[in-house]
């Protein structure tokens, strides 16, 4: 009981010096982000100012999250106790695993001195979590791990095993350091009521060596949908009865690298090395269950991945070399890549649906957004082969006498113009090109839902893209549509 009293005191005193050496691994990066307005996309929102931790990765280099520098005007860095601020500047991101490296411009403070790096962490191990974005001391939170998910990181919805801590103070999440045996084992990239969600060391070193190596090979995405397997007579169905494990093939893209080896029914034994559970989980030595789709995050692009399957009662064995997942084929494209598309047609704006645009509803957004929307991103999200396809709205209508009666139409998609069917903008400003219709005079566009015809005039559209400028205060850097042949 005695050496257990003394173990606890010489780690209680012992904290106090780690923490001072620490302030020479942690800086505060402060940032100043201008962000898309999506309701007028030919402006911008108002400068925001951010403040995240950096960690230090050497004498003139640091690590944060790419949350914190995307769409960034300017970037410094300043040391805890130093009034000096250090500019920097954006060297590499990584949007899928929301990490990205600064370097600082010029001068940088002095005495920095890098963090190693620890192993992964089992469930129920205590660790400290640091934070000093205000004040001139880190703030220790001791804190143990509950679980870990599989989820999107923020800026890609792209699946990745994230760290959960309880901790019921708020106003955590902007990547501060979580550490176990002097060891960064984490950063804290995300808070949601009392969780606390962190990116694993394994994925910061992953990040690292690929940098420090180019090239980068990125993440991958295999390219299909996969739905549990627990009814009885799916299984009989699929003549998989014989198995309890596997998960049913619902859905394979057109771009994915086994489009022509997997096909819609097949059940998923097997997904690089892992055996799939029924409910597509498997059992990870220091996790617990958790989703097959973990293994993701141990794929590099070039990998090969054997996929074990059943289909039609035999099992089949499949392998694949993995090109790099490119975020910007999905239908939705994600915010990392969610610069708004847009034209205006005689006061109708229409722009491509993105998670930006979704995301414009504020933080609870998937309660707000327009439900066709979110119906669109959850069941219509599959990308094109050639990562074209997509889904293009009637965001809203500014109202002049041109275009009375269609005031209160908004949040529609348009599925055709002028007789074609639309896929993008591009496809859009083509249609409304068409010489027949515009000789006729009329433009002819469907929205849904509701199959509603609009019918709009050509004659006069200067004018009316005139008015509509000076009355909205548009300025003339703003895409509105105009003819690449006169009727």
């Amino acid at each position: 009981m005695k050496a257990l009293c003394l173990s606890f005191i010489l780690c209680w005193f012992s904290l106090p010096a780690f923490a001072k050496s620490l302030e020479n691994s942690v800086l505060r990066v402060h940032s100043v982000v201008q962000r898309s307005d999506y309701d007028a996309p030919w402006t911008a929102k108002q400068n925001e100012r951010m403040v995240h931790m950096g960690l230090v990765l050497d004498e003139r280099t640091l690590l944060t999250a790419a949350f914190a520098v995307k769409e960034a005007r300017h970037l410094e860095a300043e040391k805890l106790g130093d009034p000096r601020r250090y500019p920097l500047r954006i060297e590499f991101v990584d949007d899928v695993a929301n990490l990205a490296i600064l370097r600082f411009e010029d001068a940088a403070p002095q005495a920095l001195e890098a963090l190693p790096l620890g192993p992964d962490l089992s469930l129920g191990d205590n660790v400290n979590l640091y934070q000093a974005l205000e004040g001139e001391t880190l703030v220790n939170n001791a804190i143990k791990l509950r679980e870990v998910e599989v989820r999107p990181v923020y800026l890609v919805e792209y699946p990745l095993p994230q760290y959960v801590f309880e901790l019921r103070r708020a106003g955590y999440g902007w990547f501060e350091p979580i550490v176990r045996d002097e060891k960064l084992v984490g950063v804290a990239i995300g808070q949601a009521a009392s969780s606390v969600y962190a990116l694993p060391s394994r994925l910061l070193k992953r990040f690292l060596e690929g940098w420090r190596k180019p090239p980068y090979r990125g993440f991958v995405d295999p390219g299909f949908q996969v739905s549990s397997m627990l009814s009885p007579y799916l299984r009989e169905y699929a003549k998989a009865s014989a198995v309890s494990d596997g998960v049913w093939i619902k859905s394979v893209h057109a771009d994915s690298p086994f489009v022509d080896s997997v096909q819609v029914g097949d059940v998923l034994l097997e997904f690089h090395g892992v055996r799939v559970s029924a409910r597509g989980s498997y059992e990870h030595p220091r996790w617990g269950r958790i989703s097959f789709m973990s293994q993701l995050a141990e794929i590099a692009a070039g990998d090969r991945v054997r996929l074990t399957l059943l289909r039609g009662g035999e099992t089949i064995k499949v392998d694949k070399v993995l090109p790099a997942y490119d975020p910007s084929h999905e239908r939705i494209p994600p915010p990392a890549l969610s610069q708004p598309v847009y034209t205006i047609f005689g006061g109708f704006l229409f722009q491509e649906l993105s998670a930006g645009l979704m995301q414009s509803w504020g933080s609870q957004w998937k309660r707000r957004a327009p439900l066709p929307y979110l119906f669109e991103a959850e069941f219509h999200k599959n990308p094109s082969a050639d990562g074209k396809a997509r889904a293009v709205v009637l965001q809203r209508v500014l109202p002049i006498e041109y275009n009375k009666g269609y005031h209160d139409m908004e949040d529609v998609f348009v599925t055709e113009v002028n007789g074609r069917a639309i896929q993008n903008i591009n496809d859009l400003e083509v249609a409304l090109n068409d010489a027949g219709y515009q000789k006729r005079g009329y433009a002819h566009i469907i929205v849904e839902p509701g199959h509603e015809e609009v019918i709009l005039s050509y004659q006069g559209l200067d004018h009316v893209h005139k008015t509509i400028r000076k009355r909205y205060g548009i300025p003339d850097t703003a895409r509105f549509w105009e003819p690449t042949r006169k009727p």
